[in-house]
């Protein structure tokens, strides 16, 4: 970096970190997050120097990064909430298919997760988070090893997380 750019960040981080972690803090209510936002909002600051340099407002730009961060940890905390809460959940409702194989549950969109599973990926789902089966016992199931089954449930969460469907 240029040194008009390190003095720039040197006088915007003295002048600005506890503006931007007190209002971190109030949002999140967590010191530890409310530190790794605020520190991510510098390294943006670091990564878009250039930028920041030229923008008229450079306390706004980083409350805004500060703001957009905060929004976009929030929205992670929600999805992974909902998925892992979900996923614990034994909480069931009426069968989704009359075979009775795959059951739909509360907080989870099984409509949603057949446009990037197949049925047998949402059976062994279903088998080891809801039903609390071991992968020993979906591996016999399915006629596949257990190393198999465990990398399968591997690449279906992979596939879950990718495309949002939870």
């Amino acid at each position: 970096m240029k040194p008009e750019q390190d003095i720039l960040l040197e006088a915007l981080y003295k002048e600005q970190y506890r503006n931007l972690f007190r209002y971190a803090v109030s949002e999140l209510k967590h010191k530890g997050f409310a530190e790794e936002i605020v520190q991510d909002t510098f390294l943006e600051a670091i990564k878009k120097i250039d930028d920041l340099m030229k923008h008229p407002n450079q306390t706004g730009w980083l409350m805004e990064t500060v703001k957009n961060k905060i929004k976009t940890y929030k929205r992670h905390q929600v999805r992974y909430l909902k998925l892992f809460l979900s996923l614990d959940s034994g909480v069931m409702r009426e069968p989704a298919r009359e075979d009775n194989r795959i059951t739909a549950l509360e907080g989870i969109d099984l409509d949603g997760m057949r446009r990037y599973l197949n049925e047998e990926e949402i059976y062994q789902l279903k088998r080891v988070f809801f039903d609390r089966a071991s992968h020993l016992e979906v591996s016999q199931e399915l006629g596949i090893s257990l190393w198999a089954c465990q990398k399968r449930m591997e690449r279906i969460k992979g596939k879950l997380k990718q495309n949002d469907a939870v």
